[in-house]
């Protein structure tokens, strides 16, 4: 992915103009994709720890959480020692003003082409709209379980911004389950678009200083089976 000029070309230059862009199916971009490393990456979601931190006291959403940097002149990525995720409340009033602190990725899939391939992707777009930037990276893996006790929502603080400059969001998997449409607004709230994220490699690239997003609670469709939605969210902030 990180080597199709053409959709980093055509990613950059929507982000630019609309200030996000949507891509779906981006693995279909990818000709060196390896399946087995593919179900390897996707299973790892099988191995998520409970979010302990929910303000609302919901017992829905699974992470782990890494951070990594990318130096401009050396052009590199590195791991970066393991530490809490932090946000102000002003970005998020459910559960921010607090560190947080999730188990971190699991090794293989640190090391894992398909991770590095989402990674350097937003990367290569995003220095492509801002040559020469050296980036802050934060990594998030998130499922949500739908139960049919309770609403399940992949963003309960609402629609918000992250604090961060980028966002790359891409679907891992979706079993059982409705609901789940990405919401982008404008600074007025104003809704630009929205999309439902369903099938694997389905993605956005957003501006997080431009738009404010949102995705709606997830619902069984058998409520005899287990339903969730997995994603894989990387944030970038300009060092």
């Amino acid at each position: 992915m990180n080597t199709n000029l053409n959709l980093i070309g055509r990613s950059m230059d929507l982000l630019k103009t609309n200030k996000f862009t949507h891509i779906p199916a981006i693995l279909k971009h990818d000709e060196k994709l390896n399946l087995e490393d593919w179900l390897n990456f996707k299973k790892s979601w099988h191995n998520l720890s409970l979010d302990h931190y929910m303000g609302d006291n919901g017992k829905y959403r699974y992470r782990r959480y890494s951070v990594l940097s990318w130096n401009s002149d050396s052009q590199t990525l590195s791991l970066e020692k393991h530490q809490p995720h932090y946000q102000d409340v002003y970005f998020n009033s459910l559960n921010g003003g607090i560190q947080r602190l999730f188990d971190p990725f699991e090794t293989e899939i640190l090391n894992s082409s398909c991770f590095k391939k989402f990674v350097n992707f937003g990367v290569s777009v995003f220095n492509a709209v801002e040559p020469n930037v050296s980036w802050h990276i934060e990594a998030h893996q998130f499922r949500i379980v739908a139960n049919n006790d309770y609403m399940s929502s992949p963003t309960p603080e609402g629609v918000h911004r992250d604090g961060r400059h980028y966002i790359f969001m891409t679907l891992i998997d979706k079993k059982n389950a409705s609901g789940g449409v990405t919401s982008l607004y404008n600074d007025n709230k104003e809704l630009v678009t929205e999309v439902t994220l369903q099938d694997e490699g389905d993605t956005f690239l957003v501006h997080d200083e431009s738009m404010m997003h949102g995705v709606s609670p997830i619902k069984k469709i058998d409520a005899s089976k287990d339903a969730y939605r997995d994603t894989l969210v990387i944030t970038y902030y300009r060092k």
